[in-house]
Formats: C-alpha cells, sequence, structure tokens
C-alpha cells in the first residue's frame, strides 16, 4: 500500500488526458503520411491532391502508394471543364 508521502507526491503530478494524447499522436501521423503520399505521387506522375486526401484519411494507404509504378499515361493532368475548352479553341 501507499503510505502518506507517496500519495501526496501522486496528488501533485500533473495529469496529462491520455486521449488528447493519443488525438494529437493521430494527427501527427496523418500529416506525415500526407506530406510523403503527396510527394511519392507526384515524384511517380500521380495525382498528388488525391494521395494526400486517402493517406490523410486512412495512413495505411501510403504503403499502396510506394507499390505502385510510374504512372504509363504521363504526368497528371486535371479533367478540363467546358469552360476551358471554350478558351482553348476560342481563337
Amino acid at each position: 500500500m501507499l503510505n502518506d508521502d507517496q500519495i501526496k507526491l501522486s496528488k501533485d503530478l500533473p495529469k496529462v488526458p491520455v486521449m488528447d494524447m493519443w488525438i494529437t499522436i493521430i494527427g501527427i501521423v496523418s500529416l506525415i503520411s500526407a506530406t510523403l503520399a503527396a510527394f511519392i505521387a507526384y515524384r511517380k506522375d500521380r495525382s498528388a491532391n488525391a494521395w494526400f486526401a486517402s493517406a490523410f484519411l486512412f495512413p495505411p494507404s501510403l504503403i499502396v502508394l510506394l507499390f505502385l509504378g510510374k504512372s504509363k499515361t504521363g504526368p497528371y493532368r486535371p479533367a478540363s471543364d467546358d469552360d476551358d475548352l471554350r478558351e482553348l479553341y476560342s481563337d
């Protein structure tokens, strides 16, 4: 059992909420994973935005990206809107 001195010491220590610590750790891991995924996707000519979002929400998706090869269709280009097409062909 604890004596009176030990009880006083344990009451003086600051208490760190465990849930807050886990939320912080998960957030940091998600940000690191998402940043790495965006960089790797850009280097492999894939959509950096999509891989950033997927790795942020589900960090193990970074492993899938690592196993994918370089894109065979060339660099990623976002889809054009009708307005963009009109500007291109308006000449």
